[in-house]
């Protein structure tokens, strides 16, 4: 394989022993080694992120063209026996890095990719942030406690994460990497050490496009100084912005007026017949809520009175959980119209349940 247009010819190791190539800025240095690992150290403070390596090598750095500037560099690895090229590239002056892994598109890819290999956290005091649904804070000890910490967090989906990031932080300094690609992306959320030194690595991981590659994936690490998550939430904001790629609540509003009623609006899950759910926005409204987000399966009349009130009101649907009607389910997930699901890859239904004829749907 050749380097990309732009890059120097092959050179020496620019520093360090046989088989591992520096790259520096003034903020951070970057230590790519031959078995494919890379460890992040800020300049500044000499705290060093290492990658955690599998006990049996995997991958295997074959060549590797590095820049004039010592900013970034390309490599052909073997990951499992099979080809792909990696980029890695630091921001001009601040504790940036971005990595590319990237092969032929319709090359088959059967099994999940794990790799870049994950970044184990400094210390034990460092927590693990994931923006899944309101965001959550976990600490090691949590994770040790606690099973369903551990494990796999999709991009975009409801078990998953909510925005495609993910970090660690001792609540000041800290480490974000951003999934670039997030489509097929996730997290799987592990920890490495023993005892009290058991800390968080996770584990940046892939899913096939049909089975096949299909596109080049793209991380981007960002380490921070201070601020803790707030800090990786404006970052990630910030890069949305500068992409135009931002919109806010007031920016919607523009082209659809009805959000000025989810502004500030509680978010109501209804249940109960008619008058019970009338009676319990009445109540509401006594105590001064005047705007609500209403989550109610209630009759056509009754959800015109709601939105009568200046209340936005709809239904929450999730059209993976569908199932068909079968014995020994409750009466409200046995019946009807398993028609409205999707269609599987051959055609055939997705099979799942539904609702009755008079509350036509699926959830």
């Amino acid at each position: 394989a050749l380097p990309l247009a732009g890059w120097s010819p092959p050179q020496e190791t620019p520093s360090g022993d046989n088989g591992t190539w520096v790259l520096e800025n003034p903020a951070l240095t970057v230590t790519l080694t031959s078995d494919g690992s890379f460890s992040l150290q800020e300049r500044s403070s000499g705290v060093r992120w290492a990658a955690e390596t599998p006990p049996q090598p995997v991958v295997k750095v074959r060549h590797v063209w590095i820049r004039a500037s010592r900013r970034g560099l390309e490599a052909n690895i073997e990951i499992a026996g099979v080809p792909w090229q990696l980029t890695l590239t630091l921001a001009d002056r601040t504790p940036d890095l971005d990595l590319e892994l990237s092969a032929p598109a319709e090359r088959p890819l059967t099994a999940d990719l794990s790799y870049p290999f994950p970044v184990s956290a400094p210390g034990r005091e460092y927590r693990l942030v994931l923006p899944h649904k309101t965001g959550l804070l976990f600490t090691a000890e949590d994770a040790t406690l606690r099973s369903k910490v551990t494990g796999r967090y999709d991009c975009y989906r409801e078990a998953g994460l909510t925005m495609p990031w993910f970090g660690l932080t001792d609540l000041e300094r800290g480490l974000m990497v951003i999934f670039e690609t997030p489509v097929d992306a996730g997290v799987d959320v592990r920890l490495c050490g023993s005892g009290s030194d058991r800390v968080f690595a996770p584990q940046a991981c892939w899913r096939s496009v049909r089975d096949t590659v299909g596109y080049t994936r793209k991380l981007h690490y960002h380490l921070l100084d201070g601020g803790g998550y707030v800090a990786m939430c404006k970052y990630y904001r910030h890069r949305l912005t500068r992409r135009g790629e931002f919109v806010s609540l007031r920016d919607k509003q523009k082209a659809h007026p009805q959000l000025a009623k989810l502004i500030g609006a509680v978010y109501l899950r209804l249940r109960g017949n008619d008058q019970e759910q009338i009676a319990t926005v009445e109540a509401l409204e006594a105590k001064g809520v005047k705007r609500m987000l209403i989550d109610s399966g209630a009759s056509a009349e009754t959800l015109a009175w709601m939105r009568g009130r200046g209340h936005l009101v709809g239904v929450y649907k999730i059209y993976t959980d569908i199932r068909d009607p079968r014995p020994g389910l409750d009466e409200a997930h046995a019946r009807g119209y398993t028609q409205d699901a999707y269609t599987e890859k051959d055609g055939s239904p997705m099979h799942g349940y539904g609702y009755s004829k008079t509350r036509r749907g699926t959830t």
